[in-house]
């Protein structure tokens, strides 16, 4: 059996829960999941086979946690639970509202550090030729790029593709034996103001750890230009979404400078040898931004992406950055406020799904918000923002029911989009910070 401590990027996610009584430190829902819808006829016997082999050639499906890290069993039987779904014929969309209501459903039992192995598999099928897979993983396993890894992998392999295993996640602790030469993050850092929000309700007491997520889309039109404005600017779709929601916080805290916080798939994932490996690689980098010189949403788009590339660059586990500017993220700290951070880092995996003799996998980009969904700290709002095959950009906006009101989430969903598109449609026209 082998063994190995918390990676960097593990403490961090334990770091995050430290204070609202989770098990194991981990939060009070730390899952990951994604879903793929399969048409066409499905043998579930040569599925169930292609998973387990999946299992086989990601040792982190097959890890337990211990107090201080992980143990990878030799082997674990991931079985593939099996549901009939109910048919809404009459309803337009009625299939793909089911589709995801499945999906939340098989969501809704968290896993806590005591679960063997890390990884559950449910199929949902509507009949023989339309079905859902959903994979649900223990996050501090199995992140969210990791899920899409692993799709993609199960549909290969049902193909009768051959895969190689990539290098381990213990691989990669293995060579996290050092901290990274960050010394110009104290400097970049000192004397910033982190934009932080103040909720409708202070933190609980006993805070019930659930996460409520609005979900909404951004239409095609907007994206549309949203493409055009990365293309004349040499941005990212992510980095001209950053300024926009970086508008929204300056005109919301009357400050054109501040810091904004990222979730990023991490920077092991930046290096391809691990680009495959199925672990937790999440991580927060920190964004300064100064729109003092910005008077329209191109010049803003502009500012945005330098100070993205710049952290980007030299991002480090959030760990490291407290080795190296500790100081300097203790002052950012504001006691009883929101913390939001912005989250886009889709796998490529997700666009690589094999189809097999007929049987088509198609990823699912989510519309239906839920009550509760995966957890995040009760300090921070979260949005995860998701690129669809359909060109249209897809929102989750999570949040703590202890310390929001669903309308408030809502209007701060609605007031974005409606800002996003007067900005897109007219990037050059002068702007109100």
């Amino acid at each position: 059996m082998t063994t190995f401590p918390f990676t960097f990027e593990q403490n961090f996610l334990r770091g995050q829960h430290e204070t609202d009584g989770s098990v194991a430190g981990f939060g009070q829902r730390p899952i990951s999941s994604g879903a793929v819808r399969i048409r066409g006829p499905l043998d579930p016997s040569r599925l169930t086979a292609a998973i387990q082999r999946a299992v086989g050639l990601h040792p982190q499906t097959r890890a337990a946690v211990q107090p201080d890290g992980q143990a990878i069993h030799a082997t674990a039987t991931v079985p593939l639970g099996q549901h009939e779904l109910a048919l809404d014929e009459d309803t337009p969309g009625g299939r793909d509202r089911s589709a995801e209501e499945f999906v939340a459903s098989c969501e809704a039992n968290p896993f806590s550090e005591r679960d063997f192995p890390p990884l559950r598999a449910d199929l949902g099928r509507f009949d023989d030729d339309d079905a859902v897979l959903v994979l649900v993983g223990f996050l501090p396993l199995i992140d969210v790029w990791s899920i899409e890894v692993l799709l993609r992998d199960i549909t290969r392999l049902y193909a009768g593709e051959e895969i190689t295993a990539p290098p381990s996640y213990s691989d990669y602790a293995a060579q996290q034996d050092g901290v990274s030469n960050g010394s110009a993050w104290a400097e970049r850092l000192s004397g910033t103001e982190a934009y932080v929000l103040e909720s409708d309700r202070p933190a609980a007491e006993h805070p019930s750890g659930t996460t409520r997520v609005h979900r909404f889309q951004i239409d095609t039109r907007t994206s549309g230009g949203l493409d055009r404005i990365a293309e004349e600017t040499r941005s990212s779709g992510y980095m001209v979404l950053l300024a926009a929601h970086t508008i929204e916080l300056a005109r919301s805290t009357g400050r054109r400078q501040g810091l904004v916080w990222m979730l990023t798939a991490g920077p092991g994932r930046r290096d391809d040898k691990w680009a495959d490996t199925v672990g937790y690689f999440a991580n927060m980098c920190p964004l300064p931004v100064d729109l003092a010189g910005c008077s329209t949403f191109r010049d803003a788009v502009l500012a945005v992406r330098g100070a993205a590339l710049r952290s980007l660059t030299h991002e480090i586990p959030f760990v490291e950055l407290l080795a190296v500017a500790g100081p300097q993220l203790a002052g950012l700290e504001r006691p009883g406020m929101v913390v939001p951070g912005f989250a886009m880092f889709q796998s490529p995996a997700g666009a690589q799904m094999a189809d097999a003799e007929g049987v088509r996998f198609d990823s699912i980009h989510r519309t239906r918000s839920q009550d509760a969904g995966p957890g995040i700290p009760d300090d921070a709002i979260l949005w995860t923002i998701e690129r669809g095959s359909d060109g249209a950009i897809y929102y989750a906006l999570s949040s703590s029911v202890d310390r929001w009101a669903a309308p408030s989430v809502r209007a701060m969903a609605e007031g974005f989009t409606q800002s996003l598109d007067a900005l897109v449609a007219a990037p050059d026209q002068p702007i109100d910070l």
